[in-house]
């Protein structure tokens, strides 16, 4: 109504309620149903901004009660929007229609409950509306006096006989809408009238998990005074609590508690409460809940507890509060991994040294046998492994497979990892594992040269036999070739078919590592 594109002057009449004005306009041959741009007549302007005597006017010189505006629809939905309520009985006596409806499907009584008019509702109640009349989405009007917390228009409609357990598609009733008002007054009225504090939606959803959801934490603690289950599940589990962590609403987090909500609840997958918080880095809420009595080693299906969830957020005001509460420091998760494995592998120093100040063990196995300075080197975390390395973690520990982190830091082509481990005392010649063919193989001559200044043993064979020069040759790369003969590699040294590397050198295109080999006495058997 606030466009004036294409007012005539009768519409700006009827706006400023100049009585005196429309008849000589009219008169005049003014069109008292002239339409602005936005459809909006003159009796429109008028019944929006509540000028009854000019709505008499209007009507008796001809203006249509009932034309629709775009977006106001009738007069009637104007004057309900404004709380107008004698307008409202001057257009009705003049046959406006009260049921007509907006683009929503709302009628002027959804109009005058979602602005909160007791007045006009009584009004339009009295001039024949129909008080369960439903919206496009279902909605009654008492649905929507309840949603805005409007505690004298939702009286007024249950008063005039609204029901209070009217459901939409979804089952929302209106005291599912009033949760989301965090208006006390309209949830007593509700309850007061017949509604079921423990009504439930198609998904199980009560209006306390709308409180909770919408962080209506007043609504809270008129629901459950009034008999609502704090506890209550959908189908996902999800207790009120769960879905005010969820939403990272403290106030209704804080409104639960006190009111006796389990902040040990879990749902399907077993997440707590505090699994929810710890995920989501709400500190302040993972305190809350542990001092609630929630439990610090509460556990999901994989087996990770929060404190697993924290570090591998990299939450430290988390961390810290779950740790200050007893949290175990080895608690493992399905693969076997420990706190101390996930912060190795994000790299998380000060939790490292954290954790094993609380006990952690620095040589705790995953299911595959591997420590936290297997994770720390296969993901590239070099502060980590250092950490790890200086309050003792053993750089020669094996897995189940026989590999150990030395080995994990050649294949991912780690040079810092790899210095990081010699230096720390890690064995170049481990039993069973060929450091330099796997440094070959993904032609990587740094660190072969690392390896071999290392004391890495240089004609030690695989299973078809061959050395890491068999290997290099193979990976075409002369690099290596080249750093393994300055080394001494023995240049004719035989596979288990008896092939030397000047052999698989021939053919190809691997002629200047053909020519290394020749010259250095390679011979081709």
């Amino acid at each position: 109504m606030s466009g004036q594109s294409k007012w005539t002057p009768l519409h700006s009449a009827a706006m400023e309620g100049r009585v005196a004005a429309i008849e000589p306009l009219i008169n005049a041959g003014a069109d008292p149903n002239a339409k602005a741009d936005d459809g909006a007549t003159p009796l429109h302007h008028a019944a929006w901004k509540g000028h009854a005597e000019a709505v008499k006017s209007l009507i008796e010189v001809g203006a249509d009660s009932n034309a629709q505006a775009e977006d106001a629809g009738t007069p009637l939905h104007c004057a309900a929007q404004n709380g107008h309520a004698a307008v409202a009985r001057v257009l009705i006596g003049a046959g406006a229609e009260v049921e007509a409806k907006i683009e929503n499907g709302g009628t002027p009584l959804h109009v005058a409950a979602q602005y909160g008019h007791a007045a006009v509702i009584e009004a339009l109640i009295e001039g024949g509306a129909d008080i369960g009349a439903k919206a496009k989405d279902a909605r009654t009007p008492l649905h929507v006096s309840a949603q805005y917390g409007h505690a004298a228009a939702t009286k007024a409609l249950i008063g005039a006989g609204a029901d209070a357990q009217a459901t939409i598609e979804n089952g929302m009733t209106p005291l599912h809408s009033a949760a989301k008002s965090d208006c006390a007054a309209v949830i007593e009225a509700l309850v007061d009238a017949g509604a079921d504090p423990n009504a439930r939606q198609e998904q199980g959803g009560t209006p306390l998990h709308i409180a909770a959801q919408n962080g209506r934490p007043i609504a809270i603690e008129a629901l459950v005074r009034l008999g609502a289950d704090a506890d209550a599940k959908i189908e996902s589990g999800a207790t009120p609590l769960h879905l005010a962590v969820r939403n990272r609403h403290g106030p209704a987090l804080e409104a639960l508690v006190d009111a006796g909500a389990d902040p040990n609840a879990k749902i399907a997958g077993g997440e707590t409460p505090l699994h929810f918080a710890a995920d989501d880095g709400r500190s302040e809420m993972v305190e809350a809940l542990i001092e609630a009595g929630a439990d610090p080693d509460a556990q999901i299906a994989n087996g990770a507890k929060p404190l697993h969830l924290a570090v591998q957020k990299g939450d430290r005001a988390v961390f810290e509060a779950l740790v200050e509460a007893g949290a175990d420091p080895n608690a493992r998760v399905g693969n076997g991994k420990t706190p101390l494995h996930v912060a190795a592998q994000h790299g998380h120093v000060v939790m490292i040294e954290r954790l094993i100040g609380a006990g952690a063990d620095i040589e705790a196995q995953t299911g595959s046998g591997r420590t936290p300075l297997f994770l720390a080197v296969s993901c590239g975390q070099i502060a980590a492994l250092e950490a790890l390395i200086e309050v003792g973690a053993d750089p020669g520990a094996k897995a189940k497979d026989g590999v150990n982190p030395l080995l994990v830091a050649v294949d991912t082509g780690d040079l810092k990892s790899i210095r990081s481990l010699i230096k720390a005392g890690a064995e170049v010649n481990a039993s069973g594992i060929g450091l330099l063919h796997h440094a070959a193989a993904g032609d990587k001559p740094e660190i072969a040269r690392t390896l071999i200044t290392a004391g890495v043993a240089i004609d030690i064979r695989d299973q078809r036999g061959w050395t890491a020069l068999h290997v290099a040759v193979d990976a075409k790369s002369l690099k290596i070739v080249d750093a393994l003969i300055k080394a001494g590699a023995k240049v004719n040294a035989e596979d288990a078919k008896g092939h030397t590397p000047l052999y698989l050198a021939e053919g190809g295109d691997r002629k200047k590592i053909a020519n290394a080999l020749i010259k250095a006495g390679g011979v081709k058997r």
